[in-house]
């Protein structure tokens, strides 16, 4: 599998297909010498305009690193607000749990990720996030965890909540 044939339907966005080309090359690579995959699994931050189709590109990573063998399923669990962010207490933490153990193995995609938390008042949108941190410690290397929106509130995301820098350590801009 040649996985500059997955990304060709792919216009531009040459630091995401810059990334997977280093990725790839550094899976190899380990992969030759026998060592452990598990450092392959960065977390993403995918920052860009409205229009960039951002889970496209979360498709391609997940079926090039599950070719790779690096992931062991080629799914992608696509998220937003909506099916994160409960109505009553406890219950932003328990859809927080079902998505990543529905995405383990592949990738989880969390689409418009800057609003998981609309302000300092959004007590349930605090609790997602709570469980959000508390959920990438615990599947580091098991899934690859991609927080998608556009470049500014991103950028005001990162900013609000200084977690969320720490566990995304990879940005790819679009």
């Amino acid at each position: 599998m040649d996985y500059k044939e997955i990304l060709a339907p792919l216009s531009g966005c040459d630091s995401f297909k810059k990334e997977i080309a280093d990725k790839v090359s550094n899976i190899k690579m380990e992969k030759s010498r026998g060592g452990n995959m598990s450092r392959f699994f960065d977390n993403y931050l995918f920052m860009g305009e409205a229009d960039t189709d951002m889970s496209m590109a979360a498709r391609m990573m997940a079926e090039i690193l599950f070719a790779e063998g690096m992931l062991t399923s080629d799914k992608v669990v696509t998220v937003s607000r909506a099916d994160l962010v409960g109505s009553f207490v406890g219950m932003s933490k328990a859809l927080v749990n079902n998505a990543f153990k529905d995405a383990n193995g592949g990738v989880l995609f969390i689409d418009e990720a800057y609003s998981l938390m609309l302000g300092d008042n959004d007590y349930f949108g605090k609790e997602t996030m709570d469980a959000l941190i508390a959920n990438l410690d615990d599947a580091k290397g098991r899934l690859i965890c991609i927080a998608a929106g556009s470049s500014s509130e991103m950028q005001q995301w990162l900013e609000n909540d200084r977690r969320v820098a720490m566990r995304f350590n990879k940005t790819v801009a679009f």
